[in-house]
């Protein structure tokens, strides 16, 4: 979750730091207050052994980056023996390969 009080006023209502919409007169002292789920992300994942000993994995993941902060499914999917059925980035490469990189 993130989330902004402005107390003296300079962002116009937005959650980003906009240098060009700040106003340089000092007519700008509104306070406003912004919460937003855009940042987060869930994933529900499991792992089931089938009685011949062969693996079923499932994923769903998604996040709150669509229109005005509603959920958009990332991934859903199933993987069996080789095979993946589902909306996935298999079709872009290896995901385990791509580097975990934090901002």
């Amino acid at each position: 979750m993130n989330g902004y009080f402005d107390v003296f006023g300079g962002l116009q209502d937005s959650e980003t730091f906009n240098i060009l919409k700040i106003t340089v007169f000092g007519t700008d002292d509104s306070s406003s207050f912004k919460m937003d789920m855009y940042q987060t992300q869930l994933k529900f994942e499991s792992t089931i052994m089938t009685k011949e000993g062969e693996s079923i994995y499932a994923i769903i993941d998604f996040d709150f980056m669509g229109g005005n902060g509603t959920m958009l499914l990332r991934k859903a999917y199933k993987e069996f023996d080789h095979w993946q059925i589902g909306q996935g980035w298999a079709s872009f490469g290896d995901e385990d390969l791509w580097p975990n990189i934090l901002e």
